[in-house]
């Protein structure tokens, strides 16, 4: 679970870029050196299906944006 200031979008002006929010806005975060930090909560069991499709899909999704941004990059 990631969040995010609205400061760092609007920062940013736009995102869904590769097509995983919180992998683009954590990676400009990072590029900016903005404070990026990890804050406990409590998760409940989730009792419908996820949004994203399977655990491997999800990670699929943030796997291949990083790809892309690397690749836009540094390509």
């Amino acid at each position: 679970m990631k969040a995010y200031r609205t400061s760092v979008y609007a920062e940013r002006g736009h995102f869904d870029t590769y097509r995983s929010i919180g992998t683009e806005l954590a990676l400009f975060a990072a590029r900016r050196r903005m404070r990026v930090e990890q804050v406990p909560f409590q998760v409940r069991e989730r009792s419908d299906a996820p949004r994203f499709g399977s655990v491997w899909l999800a990670n699929w999704r943030i796997l291949r944006s990083l790809g892309l941004f690397i690749a836009r990059r540094f390509g």
